[in-house]
């Protein structure tokens, strides 16, 4: 549930760590408020069939259909796979035309099967129908189109934007979530938080802007998860953007140990005659301390999942949508998925690195009760 954040003009991925309660390992008799979480298989090869390599994946779902959608910022394109890996059809293609992408991304998944595309470069939103086939193109965002994209149907998505704004006391900005459908400005704004618009000095200068992930529940409710080493914040939203669950608690600060600090990767953009182009630039990460909340997710039957990093080792706490504990979801091989970013919805969970040591690919997984069925 990690996802590929990005800013414009500073890009970049969110990494971090978070977590309540120790529960960081799979040991003993599983609990029936435990659940085991194991990698069912791989999708992506370091070399030979093309459709398999990957350049940049920003973001991977599963779609209704059980196919697996990959949003790929270097082919500028979502590669859709059947279950067993196979390529089955390609959504968008590079260029600057009605339906084509330059920069895309952000991903989400539509009831009917269909995807909404942003494209930083070209300033759009794109609807697709679940063949690919280009439905609406949204555009006049300023200063770029929405990202971190969920739906709530078919034709709405709750999306992160920036606002910048001139008043008497300078240009101030703000990151907010909001509700958008056919027009470029939203319909209702969940939440805002102050950003700074000072650039970092360098690679590896830290921005002051908070962080959150978000979510879209079942019945229209947005989830809203604060990326703090500090606090646990939980936000639910109702249909009218009224506040309906607000959970803020202290929590101890985790420092992170020397030998596990490591790099974070980030996205920059670049814009030539024969147009656009992204890479990955790699430095030290600085954050300090472990976050406590880094993701977050709705699964089919509209139970939360908060991806916890501050105990360690990556795992999951399963809430009702009042905010209710009901379980801990356990990774069964956490080491292979340490980097990763995860992507939980209402027909599935993956996760994806998009910046391997080794190659990019894509776990699928499952929980070990129902591999085993």
């Amino acid at each position: 549930m990690k996802k590929l954040l990005t800013m414009t003009p500073l890009l970049l991925i969110a990494c971090g760590e978070e977590g309540i309660e120790s529960t960081t390992s799979l040991s003993g008799v599983l609990s029936p408020d435990t659940i085991a979480i194991a990698i069912a298989d791989t999708i992506g090869v370091e070399f030979g069939d093309s459709t398999l390599v990957f350049g940049l994946v920003a973001d991977a779902q599963y779609l209704p259909s059980g196919e697996i959608a990959v949003l790929d910022v270097m082919k500028a394109c979502v590669q859709v796979f059947s279950p067993e890996g196979r390529e089955t059809r390609r959504v968008g293609r590079r260029g600057a035309g009605p339906g084509e992408l330059q920069i895309p991304v952000s991903l989400a998944v539509l009831p009917g099967g269909g995807l909404a595309v942003n494209d930083l470069v070209g300033g759009k939103l794109v609807f697709y129908d679940p063949d690919g086939v280009v439905l609406d193109e949204v555009t006049g965002y300023f200063p770029a189109p929405p990202e971190l994209l969920e739906a709530l149907d078919d034709t709405t998505l709750a999306a992160m934007f920036i606002r910048i704004e001139m008043g008497e006391d300078g240009i101030t900005g703000s990151i907010e979530l909001g509700r958008f459908s056919t027009d470029s400005e939203p319909e209702l704004v969940y939440a805002e938080y102050p950003m700074s618009l000072d650039m970092p000095e360098g690679p590896g200068e830290s921005r002051p802007d908070p962080e959150f992930d978000f979510a879209c529940g079942l019945d229209g409710t947005v989830y809203l998860a604060e990326r703090s080493d500090s606090m646990f914040v939980l936000k639910g939203f109702d249909c009218e953007g009224n506040l309906v669950l607000d959970v803020a608690r202290e929590v101890d600060r985790v420092r992170i140990p020397e030998e596990e600090r490591g790099d974070e990767a980030s996205i920059s953009v670049m814009i030539g005659e024969d147009g656009a182009h992204a890479s990955t630039e790699v430095h030290p990460d600085p954050a300090e301390f472990r976050t406590v909340v880094e993701s977050i997710g709705v699964d089919a039957d509209g139970n939360i999942w908060l991806q916890i990093e501050n105990t360690g080792e990556t795992h999951f706490r399963v809430l009702d949508p009042s905010g209710e504990l009901l379980a801990v979801a356990l990774l069964s091989d956490p080491r292979a998925l340490r980097d990763c970013h995860f992507s939980v919805n209402r027909y599935g969970m993956l996760a994806f690195e998009p910046d391997p040591a080794d190659w990019p690919k894509v776990y699928l997984l499952e929980d070990v009760e129902t591999a085993t069925q």
